[in-house]
């Protein structure tokens, strides 16, 4: 298999599964880009324990993911 290969076969199975517990999808975006901001990062974390992420910042800035990554919980 190829680095692009492998890849592909152990994200799609954890795209998949992020979407079955938010109920979001990657849309267009890869893994890594799907992630970047931590906005879907908290939705998981929200989904699977709620309460456990405080508040989702969703502001369109470079700045606003990492808020929402390293905010204290």
């Amino acid at each position: 298999f190829s680095s692009i290969h492998l890849r592909l076969l152990v994200t799609q199975p954890l795209q998949k599964a992020v979407h079955a517990v938010t109920g979001k999808s990657f849309g267009d975006k890869d893994f890594r880009s799907g992630l970047e901001n931590g906005i879907l990062l908290c939705e998981l974390l929200s989904a699977i324990k709620p309460g456990l992420v405080k508040k989702i910042n969703r502001l369109p800035t470079p700045i606003a993911g990492l808020v929402s990554r390293h905010s204290p919980v």
